[in-house]
């Protein structure tokens, strides 16, 4: 959930595509967009990254295609 779907997540879902690689495709922002943005597990604020309700992600969109890798509260798979 993010600012790019007013923090609802509902209509905006990860698919999963290979054993806990998970996917999402964003088309409603433009370069330049700064957009916000957490990961929940089942949709669920209590089950949000960074215990604590602590900081939102962000990132500034770029022109072209943008692929972020990111680790579930920044767990590096360890």
């Amino acid at each position: 959930a993010g600012t790019f779907n007013t923090w609802d997540g509902t209509e905006c879902h990860l698919d999963e595509t290979d054993n806990d690689i998970y996917t999402i495709t964003i088309t409603n922002v433009v370069a330049g967009d700064e957009v916000e943005f957490k990961f929940r597990i089942d949709g669920d604020w209590e089950n949000s990254e960074f215990p604590g309700y602590g900081e939102n992600r962000s990132y500034t969109v770029e022109q072209g295609e943008n692929i972020l890798e990111l680790w579930y509260d920044d767990n590096d798979g360890n």
